[in-house]
């Protein structure tokens, strides 16, 4: 992947851990915002997004180039990406300040949330709101992004039928859990949504499969699968082969995610 980040010299196994630490914080700020899970992860999202556009910050402090504003900035698009997915994806009215308070109780700093009031709070009101106008300009206005978990359920129906109601609902809720990892990196930024949610179900059920021994997969899943993805046209070959690298960048994520995870 040619980010800007790469023409500055970070690695990309240093991108991803930024890219998952951040998005490890907007999951962090979302559940304090009341948030629902699909907002936090269209939040993580557009991060991602504007981090295709944009350089980030390199972690080591002593790098060339890299300032403390380049740092803080960094803080505050994660606040700008919480705060946007807010309007999109939620019903729940989130204030800036309200997002300043939990971004000093929970961040780098771990400063006292300034007095409403005061001249540091409207600061950070102020810097909050400008990252989001930055964030907004970066996307280019286009907030309309779908999310793997718009398709898990359709795929997990088509798949199991009617049949086996235990395995299908672990399977759909654990598809779930590896789509909102899926979103720590924005794989669905550079692969059909509809194939990240069927790599999302087939982690699932291969999790499943180890877990219990008497799961087995659904016979002809794959070939069932073919029917969600309406105009996108795959031969089986074609869609093992994209199936296999979605996995395999699922699994990153999944694995580089706190806590430290095997699989």
């Amino acid at each position: 992947m040619n980010s800007p980040s790469r023409a500055h010299g970070i690695a990309l196994e240093v991108e991803d851990l930024q890219r998952i630490k951040a998005s490890c914080f907007i999951s962090l700020l979302g559940r304090h915002l009341n948030l629902k899970y699909d907002a936090i992860a269209l939040a993580m999202v557009y991060l991602n997004a504007y981090f295709l556009r944009k350089s980030m910050p390199n972690p080591d402090p002593e790098a060339k180039g890299n300032t403390k504003k380049q740092r803080s900035n960094f803080f505050f698009v994660c606040g700008a990406s919480a705060l946007l997915a807010s309007k999109v994806r939620s019903h729940v009215k989130v204030k800036v300040y309200r997002v300043v308070d939990v971004m000093c109780h929970f961040g780098p700093t771990k400063s006292p949330t300034p007095n409403p009031e005061s001249q540091e709070a409207l600061k950070l009101v102020d810097a909050v709101v400008q990252a989001e106008c930055d964030l907004l300009t970066v996307l280019e206005f286009d907030l309309k992004i779908s999310l793997p978990h718009d398709f898990i359920e359709n795929f997990v129906d088509v798949i199991f039928g009617d049949e086996n109601e235990k395995a299908k609902s672990l399977t759909h809720q654990l598809a779930l859990n590896f789509s909102n990892d899926s979103c720590r990196l924005g794989i669905c930024l550079f692969s059909s949504t509809r194939l990240v949610a069927l790599a999302c179900v087939r982690l699932a059920m291969k999790f499943l499969s180890m877990d219990d021994a008497k799961f087995h997969l659904p016979s002809g899943w794959l070939e069932r699968s073919l029917s969600v993805f309406g105009a996108e046209s795959f031969s089986l070959k074609e869609l093992k082969d994209k199936l296999d690298l979605v996995c395999s960048r699922c699994v990153l994520s999944f694995k580089r995610s706190a806590p430290a995870r095997k699989f």
